[in-house]
Formats: C-alpha cells, sequence, structure tokens
C-alpha cells in the first residue's frame, strides 16, 4: 500500500496498488519470441482503434466515393476502389448531414438497385446510413457523444461526413481541435473500431493537385492525430503519364481524380489511385460511381496511339476515294 503522500490520482482515481501502475507494461521477453499475427485491417491500411479522415476539394465526389468505400468494405462487389482492408464483410455506418434527401436517393438507387435480393441483404445487415440532414450534431455534447456510441457498439467504422457539420469549434485553433479529435478518438479506443470524418482541402489544394497531408483546411492537429488520412483531389499530369494516359484532352480530363494516402501509419501504400467518375447508366437517375483506373504499359499506350492513328489514316483514305 502507498502512504497517504504517496497516493496518486489516475483519471481523479486514487492509485491504491502497485498493479495499477504497472499494468500497462508490455511483455518485452514475450514479444521477442513470439511471433505477431499480421495487422488486420477494415479499410486499406487502416485497422481498429484510430481516427481516420478522408479530405477532398469541394464538388469532387467525397460523399460518393466514401460511400462506395464503406459500401465495399462491407461486401458490395459490384465497384473495386481498391481501399479494402483485409478483413471482408465489416459493419459500417455511415452519417450524413449534408446532402437533402432527393440526391442522397439517387446515390443509393444508383448502388443498390442492381443487387439481387442476397446481396442486398448482406448489405442492408452490414452497412446503415443514418441521415442527419435535418439534426445538428454536436459530438462534444453529451446527447451526440451518446448517440454515436450507440453505433459504435454494434459497427466496426462509423464515418461522419463531413467533419465541420459534427463540432462547433474553430477549426484553424488548434488547441479547440485537440479537444474535439480527442473526443473521436475516446469512441475509437473504447469500441475498437474506426471513427472517421470526411473534410475539405484548402483552397490552395483545391487550385492544385496537391494530394499532401498539408491539403487539408484547418488547423493541422486534424491531420496530425489521424492515423489514416486519405486525399482526394485534381489529377496532375505526371499522374496521367504514371498510368500511361498520355492522349486525354482536357475535357475528359475533368472526368477523373486522384488520390493519395499521405499518411497511413500502418500500411506502406504509397500509390496514387486514379478514378473516373462514371455517370449512372440508369434512365433518370442522377449519380456516379468510381472506377478504379489499372496502370498501363508505355508500350501498350503507345501501341494503342498507332492503331488508332491508322483507322484515322484509313478513314481519310476511304474518304479521299470516295471524293474521286
Amino acid at each position: 500500500m502507498f502512504s497517504h503522500e504517496e497516493q496518486l490520482l489516475n483519471n481523479n482515481k486514487i492509485i491504491t496498488t502497485t498493479s495499477e501502475i504497472t499494468r500497462n507494461e508490455r511483455d518485452l521477453r514475450l514479444r521477442a519470441r513470439a511471433k505477431p499475427k499480421p495487422i488486420e485491417t477494415l479499410l486499406l491500411g487502416a485497422p481498429r482503434g484510430i481516427m481516420a479522415s478522408f479530405v477532398g476539394i469541394g464538388a469532387i465526389g467525397k460523399s460518393t466515393l466514401v460511400q462506395q468505400m464503406l459500401l465495399e468494405a462491407c461486401g458490395y462487389t459490384l465497384t473495386n476502389t481498391g481501399l479494402r482492408g483485409t478483413i471482408s464483410n465489416v459493419k459500417a455506418a455511415y452519417f450524413p448531414v449534408e446532402d437533402p434527401d432527393a440526391p442522397s436517393w439517387h446515390r443509393d438507387y444508383n448502388f443498390l438497385s442492381k443487387l439481387n435480393d442476397e446481396q442486398l441483404d448482406l448489405i442492408c445487415n452490414n452497412f446503415v446510413v443514418n441521415d442527419l440532414y435535418n439534426e445538428t450534431p454536436d459530438i462534444m455534447s453529451t446527447y451526440w457523444a451518446e448517440y454515436l456510441s450507440y453505433y459504435a457498439a454494434k459497427y466496426d467504422i462509423l464515418f461522419l461526413d463531413t467533419f465541420r457539420c459534427f463540432h462547433n469549434k474553430n477549426e484553424l485553433d488548434g488547441s479547440e481541435m485537440d479537444i474535439v479529435t480527442k473526443q473521436i478518438i475516446t469512441i475509437a479506443k473504447k469500441f475498437n473500431i474506426i471513427v472517421g470524418f470526411t473534410h475539405h482541402s484548402s483552397k490552395e489544394a483545391g487550385k492544385s493537385s496537391d494530394l499532401s497531408q498539408f491539403a487539408c483546411k484547418g488547423s493541422a492537429v486534424l491531420v496530425d492525430h489521424s492515423k489514416w488520412n486519405a486525399v482526394v483531389g485534381n489529377v496532375a499530369d505526371s499522374v496521367f503519364l504514371d498510368y500511361g494516359l498520355l492522349n486525354l484532352k482536357d475535357d475528359e480530363k475533368k472526368h477523373y481524380c486522384a488520390l493519395a494516402m499521405p499518411k497511413a501509419n500502418f500500411s506502406n501504400n504509397k500509390e496514387v489511385f486514379l478514378y473516373k467518375r462514371i455517370s449512372s447508366n440508369i434512365p433518370d437517375i442522377a449519380a456516379c460511381t468510381f472506377k478504379k483506373i489499372e496502370k498501363q504499359s508505355m508500350k501498350q499506350e503507345l501501341e494503342e496511339r498507332r492503331t488508332e492513328k491508322d483507322k484515322r489514316k484509313k478513314i481519310n483514305y476511304g474518304n479521299r476515294v470516295k471524293e474521286k
């Protein structure tokens, strides 16, 4: 037992035994001899117990891409963003705030209408969308902390869309953002889940092709406390070149976006993903999905360009023959 003078406060509790102090010490001898299991991830490079941030410029399609990413994690197989983790059929809860019901319904229908009953049952069991468009959530309040904790006890991933709709603090103030992010991290750690949020890029990033962690709007604390940070933005010419897409016209390039993970503490992925927004082929549905573009070899690209050039030559030659 400690004497009265030696008693220490820990979270407003009196420490009375040495075991309370030493309970978190690692067994290094065990760790030196027992090989650890592979790190399981719920999203690409994102394990349990962390805060995640998904940053992007306005109107690029963050909400659609995040919903698609979460659906795929929950077992949706009609698309592939390449962002699935190692664990299959996780359970995810998505909390959109900014989108009205009508466009959201278009998006949901575009994703789900092509599923058969068995596939739809799987998704409906694993994935929930809690529409907060008519709410004013504040994660710092007891009510909303308990609200999210209800879902945290049942799901592997919670995703808040967007971050600025879930607090009333100054996003430029690091100390205030420290308080908000620690509230999120507390939920993630307590329930051993991922709590993620979408967030806007800075104006400077929106004017460029910045996919670094510094593209995040507001205090650097938002990314500093994230163990997984994805950034989606405009595509640099070097990325198009890397993917072998040398012949795209400017009006075609606007349908593409790039995604990088500048900060993924538990992943070695350094690849920049390239996506193309594909408008729905369902009549009267205003929605899109994201198609992941696979890299082409430069040899393949040059062959395709030569083939296209030969076709144009044949067409021009045929036209000239007709004119004669």
